[in-house]
């Protein structure tokens, strides 16, 4: 991250991005889009706590929310067949799927070119957030394999909101989890070295306000 104000122009053109980008997304798939209205609340819950460890600024926070919904931006560029399956994708469709982080980069880029960002940490985080929020502390994630401090906070933050997200939400192969078994498991894979610890524990701390903002967006979105 840099130095420097970022300037109210660039806020308000990636705010609006981001705005289009949800719409658009709802359009073609309720529940993706739903689902990025919920990372945004998640994930402001995370950043506030790391701002309260002291580690990030409240700066990084501010841009770490407002980017968290674009993370799934490359999913317009999924097949129906594969995005809209109503259960487990196969080995060959999972390859596709995991195309997103790379099609969605090629999007920002494609962004960053037409609104003419200059300012470089908004950039760089918004290009963290779309193409390595599926990347793992231990190496074993997509699109490039990082690992430990590869791994930026921003994509960190977004996996942590990402997998809490999917696992407290029904899916037509899978009922909700409860929020306890949720915190069971992100404990589990921090274990594992695969997600952030920091970020699980802001959460382990946050559960009232956790269950409070997926109401809410739910009930918004609804």
């Amino acid at each position: 991250m840099t130095d420097g104000a970022t300037s109210s122009a660039d806020v308000a053109a990636i705010a609006e991005a981001v705005q289009l980008s949800c719409r658009f997304t709802t359009v073609r798939d309720e529940q993706t889009g739903v689902h990025l209205e919920r990372i945004g609340h998640f994930t402001r819950v995370i950043v506030d706590g790391l701002v309260d460890d002291e580690v990030i600024d409240l700066r990084t926070a501010d841009l770490i929310h407002l980017l968290a919904p674009l993370h799934d931006i490359g999913k317009v560029g999924i097949p129906d067949a594969i995005l809209l399956k109503p259960g487990p994708l196969g080995e060959a469709e999972w390859e596709v799927m995991k195309g997103h982080t790379v099609v969605g980069r090629r999007m920002v880029d494609q962004i960053v070119a037409t609104i003419r960002l200059d300012d470089p940490e908004l950039v760089t985080t918004m290009n963290n957030v779309v193409e390595l929020h599926h990347e793992t502390m231990d190496g074993r994630g997509y699109p490039h394999g990082l690992a430990e401090d590869e791994v930026p906070i921003e994509a960190r933050v977004v996996a942590v909101a990402d997998v809490f997200d999917a696992l407290t939400t029904e899916r037509a192969y899978k009922p909700a989890w409860t929020i306890p078994e949720t915190m069971a498991e992100l404990e589990r894979l921090v274990e594992n070295n695969r997600l952030d610890g920091r970020c699980v524990a802001v959460m382990q701390r946050s559960v009232d306000r956790l269950a409070e903002v997926g109401r809410s967006a739910t009930d918004t979105a609804g």
